[in-house]
């Protein structure tokens, strides 16, 4: 099974078990980017957001794809501006904080488990946002342990995983040692204006700078 990427990059697609890197400045898409490539692609999508609360998270999906997604969250932001009173159901968890890596853990575990006894044959994707939010909570190593959960599951599955990172608040070890973990990196920049990509580690030379 392969994923088609459709026009979302200058890629046609990806084998299954392929986990992405978005890098780039603040303001260059990447999270519009992470959504875009999950949606174009997948038949369900798990998110783990440290940014957006689920209900942002479901907006922008509706306004990004017509098409009927199932979309499973799990939403570090609602609880820690002191919502409280959030109930969870099957496609929808909360963590305490981005923090707390071990229960995020875990809650993505219990989505991992419900799409992938559920809906075996279909095309799933993973997205986390953002890996550099995680890093404002933890130590690189617990996030480095931490990703190699989740890209390891999307490994083990089939799936496809996409992660945003920025690219100009960590350092060259950082950065490298976090690329580990994923097939290719999709750069984003901003260039008279306008926001582009290119990638990284499909072949043996970048794509061209493309506008997206």
């Amino acid at each position: 099974m392969v994923y088609r990427l459709g026009t979302t990059l200058p890629v046609d697609e990806v084998p299954d078990g392929f986990n992405l890197l978005v890098s780039g400045p603040p303001m260059t898409g990447k999270y519009e980017l992470l959504l875009r490539i999950l949606l174009s692609s997948c038949d369900n999508v798990v998110v783990v957001s440290t940014k957006n609360s689920d209900e942002r998270i479901r907006e922008d999906v509706a306004d990004i794809s017509s098409e009927t997604v199932e979309l499973g969250v799990v939403d570090t932001v609602s609880r820690q501006r002191n919502l409280e009173t959030l109930s969870e159901d099957t496609q929808t968890k909360y963590v305490s904080s981005p923090e707390n890596l071990t229960q995020m853990g875990v809650k993505f575990t219990v989505l991992f488990d419900h799409f992938y006894e559920n809906q075996p044959d279909e095309r799933t994707g993973v997205g986390i946002h953002s890996v550099s939010h995680l890093l404002m909570y933890s130590d690189v190593k617990a996030v480095y342990q931490f990703l190699q959960v989740i890209t390891g599951k999307v490994q083990s599955a089939d799936w496809l995983g996409v992660a945003t990172l920025d690219s100009t608040v960590h350092d060259d070890q950082t950065m490298n040692m976090l690329q580990n973990h994923f097939d290719a990196v999709v750069e984003t920049r901003r260039s008279e204006g306008e926001r582009q990509l290119r990638v990284v580690g499909l072949g043996p030379e970048a794509t061209d700078w493309t506008p997206f």
